[in-house]
């Protein structure tokens, strides 16, 4: 006695309220995917570019070795090879893929590989926004010519160098050097 009997417009109303937190629930499950995607994306993205900060520096150390007029032909010509699987390795890395396939580099154009098979950037200059909670959206893309240069200058540069060892031409060796400095100024911004 006591106790009401639930009636249709009580039954209505709790049906709604369950269905408004079966909403909710899933709502936060998405934005909470979202967050982990964008979270493992970003740091795979910050180790990408941790590791072609480290190979630009190398190459810039190369350089400045390679320069020297007391260094021989067949030492320079040594030096072009290493050159050249640094020029590599910053491909194989800008050409991986991150978590859900798409590539990191390319900024929207995210299906097809950041470098081409010359080393020129082929992506585009958007970012990808995610919505990461209720009306807050974070960058979850890189685009490559924050990284590469606006005319692809890492990836010349670094094939400058290589021609330069492999023609024993010390003072195009150093000619790299200013180039080689400010990439990995560049690449260092956009790590940061």
């Amino acid at each position: 006695e006591g106790t009401s009997l639930p009636n249709d417009s009580t039954d209505l109303a709790r049906a709604q309220r369950v269905h408004s937190l079966d909403g909710f629930d899933a709502e936060l499950d998405r934005l909470t995917g979202a967050r982990n995607t964008v979270r493992t994306d970003l740091k795979s993205s910050e180790e990408s570019l941790a590791s072609i900060h480290d190979i630009v520096t190398q190459a810039r150390d190369l350089a400045l070795q390679m320069g020297s007029d007391n260094i021989g032909s067949d030492v320079r010509k040594d030096a072009a090879q290493n050159a050249q699987r640094l020029m590599e390795q910053i491909t194989a890395i800008a050409n991986r893929r991150d978590t859900g396939g798409a590539y990191l580099f390319t900024g929207t154009a995210e299906g097809q590989p950041p470098l081409d098979g010359n080393n020129r950037y082929q992506g585009n200059d958007g970012i990808r926004q995610v919505e990461v909670g209720p009306a807050v959206k974070v960058a979850a893309t890189v685009s490559g010519h924050d990284v590469f240069g606006a005319n692809d200058e890492l990836m010349t540069t670094l094939g400058n160098l290589v021609t330069a060892l492999t023609n024993d031409d010390s003072a195009s060796v150093r000619a790299t050097l200013d180039d080689l400095e400010t990439s990995r100024r560049r690449v260092s911004t956009v790590w940061t």
